[in-house]
């Protein structure tokens, strides 16, 4: 399973298990109870391989950010950018839907005023590039 739909999957329970279990504690402070274990409850909204990554983890601190680390990367602003600057639309393709990923992949740019130095210097290099092995070891890193 590709990494960017890991770390959707996996934003996406983080924010179901916080609202669970926010209402779990609201329940259990209105019944002077305990509130449910937490990570047992994250466990039944994650898929296998988000549970392979935290299966180990011993409490609900590391569970929470081991995840985070693995699949909540912070983004290669110069990677983002050669992305977007190369999507193309496929031929099944809506132009809706060709509009919405442009739109977040932009999310990732981190775009800002720059001269057409700086632009050059990092779009026009690495898109210009003949060498499919040297592209991606340049767009690794920022």
């Amino acid at each position: 399973m590709p990494t960017r739909l890991l770390r959707k999957q996996f934003k996406h329970c983080l924010r179901v298990l916080t609202d669970f279990a926010q209402k779990c504690d609201q329940i259990a402070r209105a019944q002077d109870g305990d509130a449910p274990d937490n990570l047992r409850m994250l466990f039944a909204y994650i898929s296998a391989d988000v549970y392979e990554v935290i299966k180990n983890c011993a409490d609900n601190e590391a569970t929470l950010s081991k995840p985070k680390r693995v699949y909540v990367k912070s983004p290669n602003a110069i990677f983002a950018r050669h992305a977007m600057a190369t999507r193309k639309q496929n031929p099944e393709e809506s132009l809706q839907t060709f509009l919405n990923e442009l739109l977040v992949l932009s999310k990732a740019c981190n775009f800002e005023d720059v001269t057409a130095v700086v632009y050059r210097n990092e779009l026009g290099f690495i898109n210009g590039l003949k060498s499919h092995e040297i592209r991606p070891r340049l767009l690794e890193n920022n």
